[in-house]
Parts: structure tokens; C-alpha cells; sequence
């Protein structure tokens, strides 16, 4: 019977379980996590402006109108998704529609998901990165009730089932840079929450909620975050950068796109109450 000498480590200290090494590590990370998350969110504070600024704006415009002799006070139709329109070529409205609400009530709940997700995934992936998540996944949530809801629509929802879905991809992916305390809360802990709004959704049909963009905003958060880097690494790769880039400008069009259309639509709609009905006749709008 032999005996043989254990291997030597060659190279940097090893990493045992529960030793300094793991500690120092653990330490780094939190560290890291901690200095992220002091950093400024001017993205996430310019969109809780737009929808509060676009929903004082609906609101001034519902009021003008209903002296005009509009009784319902749509001013919503101008941006909405309404099926009909955007298959007669108003594409624009898939980015509009994402800006507007339905009330004060359906606001509040909106703004305070975006007060809540929108500065965290905005620290952990940068602003440009925020940006691409949250418009892709506006745009694929209108697509999304476009094919599937017949109904108007509008609502920032879509987008903020996207950034759970890229909170969730990034609570997965990049797990090993969280603090211990947080993964579970990144990551699987998340996937409750996103069950309970989809069920809401299909079984609670009286609330008029539109699943279908719930849905495709939340398939393509978690595309759009699965090849994302992080400010966390500290390092984002060449082409990475490059598609970054265009990107951003691409979204910047199809939101300048969006709202100077629905701009345009409503100096075209809103300037009384036969203009109004010529645009939007009740059996258009299913009213």
C-alpha cells in the first residue's frame, strides 16, 4: 500500500468554503453592491416626469374638450393603441399608448412600480441599458395586445412586467455578484410576484386588464437582459458597446417618433366635438 503526497495549488489563493478568502469575497461584493447603488438615476426620474407630465397634459386636454361638447373625455384615443388605427398605418401608436393611463388611479400604480424597479435596474445596468429594456418592452407589449386584445389599450405596464423580467434574468445571471442577502430576492423571489399580476390578469376579467401585454412586455424584458452586461463587472465588451449605441439611438426616434405623432393627432382630433367623432367614431372605439 502506497501513499501519495497531495497536490500543491499552483497559482492564486484557494477559495475554501467559510475561509478568509470567501470572506474577503463576500466583503468586495457587498461593497461593490453597496457604492452601485448610491449612484444617481436621472433616467429613472425623467420617466416618472413623462408619465406624470403626459397624464397632467391628457387631463388639461379632457377638460378643453368636454366644453368643446365631447362628453366621454377621451383624450387618451390620441395615443392609444387602437387596433383598427394602427393597422391603417398609425404604427406610431405602439410607442404612444405606452406614456398614457386610463385615470389617476392607474398612474399611481404605474409610477410607483417604475419608482420602485426603474432606479434599481437603472444602478445594476446603466441608463442606456434601462432604456433599452424599458422601451423594447413597451413596443413589444403594445405588439403583443395588438394581436391578441381587441380593446384599447394604453399603459406603462407592459414595460414594468419587461424590467421584472430583466430583474429576474439579472437576480439568475449574475448572482455570484450580489450580496448572499439579496439573491433570493433578485431571482427567485421575484417569480411569485410576476405569478400573482398574470393570474389577476386572466381570471379577474371585470378589472379590463390588458394580460396580453403583460405578457409580451415580460418575454421580452427577459430577452432583451440575457445578454446584457452589468455595472457590476465593471466592464461591458466591444460589440457590446457598439449595439448598445445604436440602440439608443433607435430609441430615442421611436420615442420622439411616438409623441410628436400623438402631438400631431391631437391638434388633427381634439378641436371640438365633430373632429373628435370624425376621428374616432363609437363604433371605432367599441363605445
Amino acid at each position: 500500500m502506497t501513499t501519495e503526497a497531495p497536490a500543491r495549488h499552483v497559482g492564486g489563493p484557494v477559495l475554501r468554503p467559510g475561509g478568509p478568502s470567501e470572506a474577503l469575497a463576500r466583503y468586495r461584493a457587498e461593497l461593490n453592491f453597496a457604492r452601485t447603488l448610491r449612484q444617481p438615476t436621472p433616467l429613472s426620474l425623467g420617466l416618472l416626469a413623462a408619465l406624470v407630465a403626459i397624464h397632467l397634459g391628457a387631463v388639461g386636454l379632457d377638460l378643453t374638450m368636454q366644453a368643446s361638447g365631447v362628453e366621454t373625455g377621451p383624450a387618451i384615443f390620441h395615443g392609444a393603441k387602437v387596433n383598427a388605427l394602427v393597422w391603417q398605418g398609425q404604427w406610431w401608436r405602439l410607442m404612444s399608448a405606452t406614456f398614457l393611463h386610463g385615470g389617476w388611479l392607474h398612474l399611481a400604480f404605474n409610477a410607483y412600480a417604475v419608482f420602485f424597479l426603474a432606479p434599481i435596474l437603472e444602478r445594476l445596468y446603466g441608463a442606456r441599458r434601462l432604456l433599452l429594456i424599458y422601451v423594447v418592452s413597451g413596443l413589444c407589449a403594445s405588439a403583443a395586445s395588438l394581436m391578441f386584445n381587441e380593446g384599447v389599450s394604453v399603459g406603462a405596464s407592459g414595460a414594468i412586467f419587461g424590467m421584472l423580467g430583466a430583474m429576474t434574468v439579472f437576480g439568475f445571471k449574475f448572482r455570484d455578484l450580489l450580496p448572499t442577502r439579496l439573491q433570493r430576492a433578485f431571482g427567485v423571489q421575484l417569480l411569485p410576484w410576476v405569478a400573482i399580476n398574470l393570474f389577476v390578469g386572466f381570471f379577474f376579467e371585470s378589472l379590463r386588464i390588458d394580460n396580453a401585454a403583460h405578457v409580451g412586455g415580460l418575454i421580452a424584458g427577459v430577452v432583451v437582459a440575457l445578454p446584457m452586461s452589468t455595472a457590476l463587472e465593471g466592464r461591458v465588451w466591444g460589440w457590446r458597446r457598439a449595439a448598445l449605441e445604436v440602440s439608443f439611438a433607435l430609441l430615442f426616434v421611436a420615442i420622439a417618433w411616438g409623441l410628436v405623432s400623438m402631438l400631431h393627432q391631437v391638434m388633427l382630433c381634439g378641436g371640438g366635438a365633430g373632429r373628435f367623432l370624425a376621428c374616432y367614431p363609437k363604433e371605432l372605439l367599441g363605445l
